[in-house]
């Protein structure tokens, strides 16, 4: 038999478990992790952690208050986090992909990179999910970070910003050298970053 006094024990238990999940929601999730990354954190994680807090809280208020056995819970608990694992799985593959990206940081925003031989451009912006790139035609392309977790990355702004390029540059035959080379020294004179 459940008496009174456990009732206002599992009303105060269960109360105290939301507080806590709205202390890992706003104080640790979107406080402390966004702050410390400088990012912003998506909220399927803060929901799921949240999730997470009141399904251990009230398998500890059973089992704790109401002296219940608590095993089936727990069997269908992680049969169901096994489940949404699955489901979410390229999601989650992509967010700790932007996390170790974020981490190691093998490039920044405002490197010049070339990514596989098939990406080339400077880097606008990372987030968790994908990573913003401005190609030479001056188009954003918004790659997955998990296409990226196994990418040839070229960093062309490390360890400095010198780098050397080819061009080819098309004058017509019938122009005198003397004419080509002063087009092709004022050419590169008045081209910003420049080393001569």
């Amino acid at each position: 038999e459940v008496t009174l006094g456990q009732w206002v024990m599992a009303a105060f238990a269960f109360a105290l478990t939301l507080l806590i999940t709205r202390i890992v929601k706003r104080e640790v999730i979107h406080g402390w992790l966004e702050r410390r990354s400088g990012k912003d954190i998506p909220k399927l994680i803060s929901d799921l952690l949240g999730g997470l807090v009141l399904f251990i809280g009230i398998c500890a208020i059973l089992a704790l208050v109401f002296k219940r056995d608590i095993t089936a819970l727990l069997a269908t608990g992680g049969a169901s986090l096994m489940i949404l694992g699955i489901a979410l799985r390229d999601i989650l593959l992509a967010l700790f992909t932007g996390i170790i990206l974020n981490v190691e940081r093998p490039f920044r925003v405002g490197d010049r990179v070339r990514i596989n031989d098939k990406w080339e451009g400077k880097i606008q912006g990372i987030t968790w999910r994908t990573t913003i790139l401005l190609t030479p035609n001056s188009e954003l392309a918004y790659l997955p970070n998990l296409s990226l977790a196994n990418a040839v990355i070229l960093n062309m702004a490390l360890p400095d910003t010198c780098s050397r390029r080819a061009l080819d540059v098309v004058i017509d035959y019938d122009t005198s050298v003397e004419s080509a080379e002063r087009i092709l020294y004022a050419a590169a004179l008045g081209a910003a970053g420049v080393k001569h």
